[in-house]
């Protein structure tokens, strides 16, 4: 986009452990994204507002368990927080929380078994969601744009490693 200036500042943190049956994985993400300066008309001045479709944080968890050694099955969440959809900063979308379960087998010569069940929840949710107006009068909420996210979905897979 043709913006005067922007500035983006953020943190992002990834933790695990693993134990002799048990594991755990986290992760997350703290941003902010700002425009600095971004008059788009003599009207129209969004310095200083959030950027849109920019959440301020994301964060996800996996705990897994070793039920055999060449087992595990893993119970994940993964939630997006809420952001902007427009820039001016008057609508918001309020952002989703999904689960996840995964479950692999290691067979011999390096291949693997594996099946992933995503938004366990079969939560209803957006991949991105904007709100914005062409021409007239500009009315929050009347023109908003969903991306629909996948509802729950069953994958399978197989793996070879060559190392």
């Amino acid at each position: 986009r043709n913006v005067g200036q922007t500035r983006s500042r953020g943190l992002e943190l990834a933790l695990g452990q693993q134990f002799s049956q048990w594991d755990w994985r986290a992760g997350a993400t703290w941003a902010h994204h700002e425009y600095v300066q971004y008059v788009a008309a003599a009207a129209e001045d969004y310095s200083g507002k959030t950027m849109p479709q920019a959440p301020r944080y994301q964060w996800n968890a996996q705990l897994g368990w070793k039920f055999l050694p060449q087992s595990r099955l893993a119970l994940g969440v993964i939630q997006q927080g809420s952001y902007w959809m427009n820039n001016l900063n008057t609508v918001r979308y309020e952002g989703h929380t999904l689960l996840n379960v995964t479950a692999s087998h290691k067979l011999q010569g390096g291949i693997e078994v594996w099946g992933q069940v995503r938004n366990l929840n079969n939560e209803r949710y957006a991949d991105t969601a904007s709100s914005s107006y062409k021409s007239g009068t500009f009315t929050p909420n009347s023109q908003n744009t969903y991306s629909p996210g996948a509802p729950r979905s069953v994958m399978l897979g197989l793996t070879k490693s060559f190392l």
